[in-house]
């Protein structure tokens, strides 16, 4: 418990009998007297000074095939955030719109994210004469799938929501 809000991720509890050797040894507890939970006693839940014990994962999620982050991606969506969106406007209230509601809406609308990415790759190579081929193509790439991806939405609108997100991908 810290400043009086208990942690239910670092609480005490019994071990599972069927639980396998492997995994008692990834459980390392704290060692300290002051974390181990008070036994015998039977009202409230255990009380504790310290942090208690980490507990292993139940069920722990399935590691990817490859270790490898979307480098382009986010360098595309860095200096879109850090850049590119002051260039899009001269009141810094549209520019912070920019740089956080469309960012947001992109990550739930991927022609809005992909807009971005192209609109950022193709402001890099502006900016990077030696690589102006590079960020040229891999932005018009990132424009056909916002195309693609609004099209598709075009065809069957569903909603008020797939609307303003569209009218958004436009304005872009």
């Amino acid at each position: 418990m810290t400043h009086g809000v208990p942690c239910p991720y670092l609480t005490a509890v019994p071990p599972d009998p069927v639980a396998s050797e492997s995994s008692r040894e990834r459980s390392r507890p704290n060692k300290t007297a002051a974390s181990k939970p008070s036994v015998g006693r039977s009202s409230g839940p255990p009380k504790t000074t310290t942090t208690s014990t980490w507990l292993p994962i139940a069920n722990p999620p399935a590691e990817p095939e490859q270790n490898h982050l979307p480098n382009l991606e986010l360098e595309l969506l860095h200096n879109f955030t850090t850049n590119t969106y002051s260039t899009l406007a001269a009141d810094s209230g549209i520019c912070d719109f920019w740089r956080l509601t469309v960012v947001q809406v992109g990550f739930q609308c991927d022609f809005i994210m992909l807009s971005v990415l192209a609109l950022s790759a193709l402001h890099l190579a502006c900016h990077r004469p030696s690589e102006r081929d590079f960020y040229t193509s891999h932005g018009i790439l990132f424009h056909q799938r916002a195309l693609r991806s609004a099209t598709r939405l075009m065809a069957a609108p569903t909603g008020v929501d797939n609307l303003s997100d569209l009218l958004g991908h436009f304005y872009v």
